[in-house]
């Protein structure tokens, strides 16, 4: 079990916080005025850190809802899907030893293109055994030809033992390039080819497919036989979204569920062993944690309002979904890339 953050208790009577141990933590949990995500809130607790004039409480000792803060973090988070290669992010060695801190124990970072593949791999060898990596060729992209697909399809044989998937790749759906008639076609070629590849080699699809795309892309992964596929950060309609349940494939959630009514009827309907969350940085989550840049171990919101929504306890979420992206992305059989 990881150290707890610091969150306080919000009643008048009580001001205290529990021990903030750890490396990184302080950086992690930030100041004061920042708000305290859903979960939290619901279980009479607000405020993140310390207290106002900056000072720590060492324990609990004395607060009435000292059995709040048992289980702020797990040791069972894994945050499938991360474009940890975007020039955003900095310091990644900070990030890493942040997230590492309070329970992550993989990043799961999907390729979008050539040079962002050889990124990835380069933290795969950075990294070892945190940072896990996928090549893929994102639909949405401003340049795209099949020299690209060539190059795709090369990078990932090249390096078939040191990644855990292909993708990310799927159909455009966002931006003018998904009205472009030539683009939807030569996207659903990337796909078609990609799932072909994924299931020739034995490794998992990272899906990018929202709304109506997903019945397209869920066409083409079950005609090729692709074993092992997540709809990532999915949203679409009821009857898609039960068939690629019933095809046995994951789909993968945010921290979006904390409020938006949408992802939370995907985690009512979903069943547990088929979730998986994400933070799909370096998107930012402002409704939960405003003003901050996205990093892996906001997935313990996703977990905690998954938890909150099918009425269970937040630890089996926690270990529901590691185990799941264990599984999907055979995580256990990959070997780090030689830096």
């Amino acid at each position: 079990m990881a150290d707890p953050i610091g969150y306080f208790c919000a009643r008048p009577e009580c001001r205290f916080v529990p021990a903030l141990l750890g490396k990184g933590v302080k950086e992690i949990v930030g100041q004061a005025s920042v708000p305290v995500p859903l979960f939290f809130q619901t279980n009479h607790l607000r405020g993140v850190g310390a207290r106002s004039d900056g000072t720590y409480v060492p324990t609990l000792t004395g607060c009435p809802q000292a059995a709040d803060f048992a289980t702020l973090w797990s040791d069972d988070m894994i945050d499938t899907h991360i474009h940890f290669d975007s020039a955003r992010y900095g310091d990644r060695a900070a990030i890493c030893e942040r997230s590492a801190g309070c329970g992550v124990e993989a990043i799961v970072v999907p390729g979008i293109g050539p040079p962002s593949n050889l990124t990835v791999l380069d933290l795969t060898g950075q990294f070892p055994g945190l940072v896990y990596g996928a090549a893929g060729l994102h639909p949405e992209l401003p340049a795209m030809d099949r020299r690209d697909i060539d190059a795709l399809a090369d990078t990932v044989r090249r390096n078939r033992a040191s990644i855990c998937a292909v993708g990310e790749v799927g159909m455009p759906y966002y931006g003018p390039i998904a009205a472009v008639p030539e683009r939807q076609a030569l996207a659903r070629e990337v796909l078609e080819q990609a799932a072909s590849l994924a299931r020739e080699l034995d490794l998992a699809i990272i899906l990018h497919a929202p709304h109506e795309t997903a019945a397209v892309a869920l066409q083409i992964v079950r005609s090729a036989g692709v074993r092992r596929v997540v709809f990532h950060w999915h949203k679409s309609d009821e009857s898609t979204t039960r068939a690629i349940l019933d095809a046995g494939f994951f789909v993968s959630l945010t921290p979006e569920v904390a409020w938006r009514e949408r992802d939370r009827e995907l985690a009512l309907l979903a069943p547990l062993h088929q979730i998986v969350v994400e933070t799909d940085g370096p998107h930012p989550h402002e409704r939960v944690f405003p003003g901050r840049q996205t990093e892996p171990w906001m997935v313990s919101e996703a977990i905690a309002a998954i938890a909150e929504v099918k009425r269970i306890d937040r630890q089996d979420v926690a270990m529901a979904t590691t185990a799941n992206a264990r599984r999907l992305f055979a995580l256990d059989n990959v070997k780090p890339k030689a830096g």
